[in-house]
């Protein structure tokens, strides 16, 4: 009985030691932002948010053998079995046994240089173009005039990837549509990210403010974002690669920067752009927009050759 009794209490405390370490591990993960928002099958894993180095140490748990994993959300090997790094992460190293035969396809030379940098061959990286602006082509050149000013804005999800609360996010919108809002003959649409989750307390900004020339969009197809962002006169965004849409349709584009990114392309799209934080005039950014000049349009030209290659 008693070589029971003991057997069933060290075997009570292994599981509470495996509970334990569990516990803890699930505690590091979403202390650290890393999200598993998409597993459809046993071959496909799609994190947001998260550090690197987290994420390189998560994908460590994984089967090798079953898994290859790309450099970013715009340069996805084209393989049955990957991971799908959302973002602008970057995978230090790529191991090329879990690659294949695989070809990487990528927007441009820029790219390129990065993929053969990270331990892949030239002859394996081909460049494309940006295969998932397919159709922004066909909006290329609207150059009409509007005597209501339509200006577009493209918000990100830093309340669901944890970069800011809740409160102060929407206090910070709060301001920037308050700010728009003193401008004379401007309409406004608010396009939200697909997973944002707070539709309802833009609205409630928007109520609080009494901006009725203001309109909340989110889940469209991509056509139509490409027809508003043609009819707009001003882009605005949180930094984004949206931003390189709205440049590939020449468009004026403000970079407003409510959090710190560690973007690698952060740099070249605000060189490109009207750079202005949060807590400053949203309205000379916008009047500097609406004054496009010759200067601008060739910093967003050459921006787009060099990242996009050809359209």
């Amino acid at each position: 009985m008693k070589n029971k009794k003991a057997v069933m209490e060290l075997f009570v405390l292994l599981v509470a030691t495996l509970i334990f370490f569990f516990l803890i591990f699930l505690f590091i993960i979403v202390s650290s932002g890393i999200y598993v928002v998409k597993w459809p099958d046993t071959k496909t894993v799609e994190i947001s948010s998260g550090g690197r180095e987290i994420k390189t140490a998560f994908l460590n748990f994984l089967d090798k053998e079953k898994f290859n994993y790309s450099y970013n959300s715009s340069m996805a090997l084209y393989s049955d079995e990957y991971i799908w790094l959302t973002g602008n992460d970057i995978i230090t190293q790529i191991n090329p046994d879990l690659i294949y035969s695989t070809k990487c396809a990528v927007f441009s030379n820029f790219y390129k240089k990065i993929m053969m940098n990270m331990g892949l061959d030239e002859s394996d990286v081909v460049i494309t173009g940006p295969i998932i602006f397919d159709g922004i082509e066909k909006f290329i050149g609207n150059k009409e005039q509007h005597k209501i000013k339509n200006i577009l804005i493209a918000t990100q999800p830093f309340i669901e990837d944890l970069y800011l609360s809740k409160k102060v996010y929407l206090e910070r919108i709060a301001k920037i549509l308050k700010d728009i809002r003193k401008l004379k003959d401007i309409k406004v649409t608010l396009k939200l990210h697909p997973r944002e989750k707070h539709a309802k307390e833009y609205e409630d900004i928007m109520k609080s403010l009494d901006y009725k020339k203001i309109s909340i969009l989110q889940q469209i197809p991509r056509k139509q974002f490409y027809e508003l962002l043609s009819n707009s006169d001003v882009f605005i965004n949180f930094g984004s690669t949206t931003a390189i849409e709205a440049m590939i349709l020449n468009k004026p584009v403000i970079t407003i920067t409510i959090v710190n990114l560690d973007s690698p392309f952060k740099e070249m799209i605000d060189s490109a752009s009207i750079h202005v934080n949060h807590n400053k005039d949203i309205t000379v950014a916008i009047k500097a927009a609406l004054n496009d000049n010759k200067h601008m349009r060739n910093k967003r030209k050459k921006l787009v050759e060099e990242l996009c290659y050809k359209i």
